[in-house]
């Protein structure tokens, strides 16, 4: 399911959260860098992702949702 395809909340098996555009995650556990996920995309297992960084160079890439982990409050 691509854009505009109804809902993108995904299940996160190793975090057991649910990941929906507008999230803030890492790529990992030991993850520097916070990203917004900006897209789901159930079918294929991936997330495009965008860095939350003062920078004029920002832009979405994708990552494999089983990668994410959720950044709590």
């Amino acid at each position: 399911m691509g854009a505009g395809s109804g809902d993108k909340t995904v299940t996160n098996r190793r975090t057991r959260s649910l990941l929906k555009p507008g999230d803030q995650v890492k790529v990992s556990a030991r993850g520097k860098f916070v990203f917004t996920v900006k897209d789901i995309d159930k079918g294929t297992g991936m997330a495009m992702i965008e860095v939350n960084a003062d920078s004029p160079l920002t832009y979405p890439w994708p990552a494999r949702l089983t990668d994410l982990v959720r950044v709590e409050d």
